[in-house]
C-alpha cells in the first residue's frame, strides 16, 4: 500500500507489482507536469498502465486529471501484457499528442479489458481518436459518461476512434471535431 504519493507514483509502483491495484484519487485538479513523450513506463509524460488497475476519483465533477497538452493523458497497455484497467469518477481532460488517443489510449500492444465509467473526457487532442483511441485487441466498455469538445487533427474519431470492441451505454458523444465524422 502507497499512500500520499502523487497519481504518477502510485501508477508506477502499481506497474511494478502484479495486481491488482487501487488508486484512490481525492477530489482536485491533477496536472501531469513531466515532459517526454515516447517512454513507457510512467516516468515522463503519459501515465502508462500495464498491469490490472482501478483509479478511482471522487467525481467526474471533482477530480479532473489534466494532461497538461503534454501527451496524451492514459497510455493503456504499452507492454502487452492484456490488463484489466477501470477509469470511474474522474474528467480526463487536456491531452495532446501526435498520434492516437488525446485522452486515453487503449494500446494495440495486447488485449486489456478496459472500462470506464462516469467519465467526462473533454478538451483533448490526437492525430485520431481525440478523446478516446482504441486501437487493442480487448474491449472498451464506457458508461454513464460524457465524450465531448475533443478534436481529431488528420484523422476519425473527434471523440472516440475504435478498431475493436466497444460498448457504449448511457453516453452522450458530442462536439467533438474531426476531418471524418463525430
Amino acid at each position: 500500500t502507497v499512500a500520499d504519493c502523487s497519481l504518477r507514483e502510485a501508477i508506477v509502483a502499481a506497474n511494478a507489482l502484479t495486481g491488482p491495484h487501487t488508486i484512490n484519487v481525492p477530489a482536485g485538479t491533477y496536472t501531469l507536469t513531466i515532459a517526454g513523450a515516447g517512454e513507457e513506463d510512467a516516468a515522463t509524460g503519459d501515465l502508462d498502465i500495464s498491469e490490472d488497475i482501478t483509479i478511482t476519483g471522487a467525481g467526474a465533477a471533482t477530480t479532473i486529471i489534466n494532461g497538461g497538452g503534454i501527451d496524451r493523458v492514459f497510455d493503456i497497455d504499452p507492454y502487452d501484457n492484456s490488463p484489466t484497467v477501470t477509469l470511474q469518477n474522474l474528467t480526463i481532460s487536456n491531452g495532446s499528442v501526435s498520434g492516437p488517443g488525446g485522452g486515453a489510449y487503449v494500446n494495440s500492444s495486447g488485449c486489456p479489458i478496459v472500462t470506464l465509467t462516469n467519465i467526462a473526457i473533454t478538451g483533448n487532442t490526437a492525430d485520431l481518436g481525440g478523446g478516446v483511441a482504441n486501437d487493442g485487441c480487448g474491449s472498451l466498455t464506457i458508461t454513464s459518461s460524457t465524450i465531448s469538445g475533443n478534436t481529431a487533427v488528420s484523422g476519425d474519431g473527434g471523440g472516440i476512434n475504435s478498431t475493436y470492441a466497444l460498448t457504449l451505454t448511457n453516453v452522450t458523444v458530442s462536439g467533438n471535431a474531426t476531418i471524418n465524422g463525430d
